[in-house]
């Protein structure tokens, strides 16, 4: 065979190695950056404490047990928040509540109630 031929052929070959991986490496990427946006720590831009009554709470069930109380609360200024319990235990339907309202860079906010 002529090195011309061979250099051709093995340039083909390279060429189609490279089109079988290419996707798969775009898809790797993509993963990896999905991943990274999704578990990326969220930087906490505020913290401040806010007031609301509780309307309803309930405990969600999880694959280890009784997981924490989701409570529902009116707050002061009239939004209905969904707020979760650092503690075992779950406020009475009614009760005045002090929750702790964290803002973070995304825009999202949680609220957490500490007894």
């Amino acid at each position: 065979m002529k090195p011309e031929s061979r250099k051709e052929l093995d340039r083909l070959l390279r060429r189609q190695r490279l089109k079988s991986l290419l996707p798969a490496a775009a898809v790797a990427v993509l993963v990896v950056a999905v991943l990274g946006y999704i578990y990326w720590p969220d930087a906490q831009v505020s913290q401040r404490v806010v007031l609301g009554t509780v309307n309803n709470w309930t405990r969600p069930q999880t694959a280890l047990g009784n997981g924490n109380a989701a409570i529902t609360v009116l707050l002061e200024d009239g939004r209905t928040v969904l707020a979760t319990s650092a503690g075992s235990n779950a406020p009475e339907i009614g009760q005045s509540i002090t929750l702790v309202q964290q803002e973070y860079a995304s825009g999202r906010v949680t609220y957490t109630w500490y007894k």
